[in-house]
């Protein structure tokens, strides 16, 4: 199977009305980040009631495993032909304060900088895109009825938002699946590298007391952690002992959240006072970017020798989910394989793009399965209050799935 066969092949059977209302209906399916994060009903429903009877509809055999990760299959998986994976996400970010974050509007693109139409929906600029060119890959290798002697492997992961790698830990180690080569969510290019992310906690500890009462017993945690603010800011945003890459730059260090207790009920969602108590526990989120070859551990120090010591004050710090950095070369199968599928599809050169975000990738690279993130992400919407499906770019990548499983999974 040549290129230019598999290019018949999806001109021929290129569905364009099916993708956009299979943009709409993902679109219209809620499926938030809430404080249940991969175990959210939502989430687990839109799996059950929208993604596995689309893949099941596509030809696909289907199955949900126990984090609720649908795994989808395609081909007849001869042995010694390559076994080819697409991983995806169903969770968006949170609702938050966008309006109508589940209509499904179509609207018109110029009215945000972008040709042709778009979908209104919460999860447009990063997840429902590469979903719904999935769905599409699927669909036309059924219907064309073209021999795939490989096997396709399509998985709609509960995880997306979840700050954490438990869900691809159970794909690869609990359901042990694997795969020669892997599409997953990014940018609409050929990508070469990424940033890793350690989310850090920091925990400023204080003694409650009542504010109108006899202060001096007390010890006000929100003061220790501005003071400790105040100190971060020596290495922010690009700690000065952090790696940096030659092509994707420095790792920066970000505060992402800050929240202090014991909260009096009600006043984080803007009604009552703040408790009248001086506050025993101050937590700053941080968000630290990893370039490639940054080591985990020196980061966390740079980070504590510049905090230094804060008595009164207790002060702790908790690793929480660690993403990792990646970086192809680009003479490898994956980067050349999804490159000829771009220019075969599309008639064009793919840019090369280095990207600061990140999710499984390098994961997945580090557990020998050669990744590439390629898809339809649009930074400058995502978690916004405008969010949307650029369908134009849906179509493109739609094409380029299909091109590149059809010419690669023999």
């Amino acid at each position: 199977m040549t290129a230019k066969d598999a290019k018949k092949i999806v001109e021929k059977h290129f569905d364009q009305k099916r993708v956009k209302d299979s943009v709409i209906e993902i679109a219209q399916t809620p499926c938030p980040q809430t404080e249940l994060y991969e175990r959210e009903p939502l989430i687990l429903r839109a799996i059950r009631n929208f993604f596995r009877p689309a893949f099941e509809a596509a030809g696909c055999d289907t199955w949900i495993d126990d984090y609720g990760n649908l795994i989808a299959t395609q081909g007849e998986g001869r042995k010694g032909s390559k076994r080819l994976m697409f991983l995806s996400y169903a969770m968006t970010w949170t609702e938050g304060t966008m309006p109508n974050p589940w209509s499904g509007e179509i609207m018109d693109g110029e009215d945000y900088g972008v040709e042709g139409e778009v979908v209104w929906g919460r999860g447009g600029s990063e997840y429902h895109p590469t979903n719904a060119a999935m769905i599409e890959c699927a669909r036309l290798i059924k219907e064309s009825g073209v021999n795939i002697p490989g096997k396709i492997i399509y998985i709609i992961s509960s995880a997306g938002h979840t700050s954490s790698s438990d869900p691809v830990y159970h794909l690869l180690h609990n359901d042990q699946l694997s795969a020669d080569l892997c599409i997953t969510i990014g940018p609409k290019g050929v990508f070469l590298g990424n940033m890793g992310r350690l989310d850090l906690k920091m925990n400023i500890r204080g003694k409650s007391v009542h504010s109108g009462g006899e202060i001096k017993v007390g010890l006000n945690a929100i003061e220790g952690g501005l003071i400790a603010i105040d100190r971060l800011k020596k290495i922010m945003p690009f700690p000065p002992k952090g790696v940096k890459d030659p092509d994707m730059g420095q790792g920066r260090l970000s505060i992402i959240g800050m929240g202090s207790y014991p909260f009096s009920p009600g006043y984080h969602n803007g009604v009552g006072s703040g408790g009248h108590t001086l506050q025993n526990l101050m937590r700053v989120m941080l968000d630290r970017r990893l370039a490639p070859g940054q080591d985990v551990e020196e980061a966390i120090q740079e980070i504590k020798d510049a905090v230094g010591d804060m008595s009164p004050w207790k002060i702790t710090f908790e690793r929480s989910a660690l993403q990792y950095p990646t970086k192809l070369k680009k003479d490898s199968e994956i980067v050349r394989s999804v490159a000829e599928a771009y220019r075969t599809a599309l008639d064009e050169e793919p840019k090369e793009i280095y990207v600061d975000y990140t999710i499984d990738a390098g994961y997945m690279n580090m557990n020998g399965i050669p990744t590439i993130m390629m898809g339809a992400v649009d930074m400058r919407f995502a978690h916004g209050d405008t969010e949307f499906t650029n369908l134009n770019d849906t179509y493109d990548i739609a094409k380029i799935y299909a091109n590149w499983a059809i010419a690669n999974a023999r």
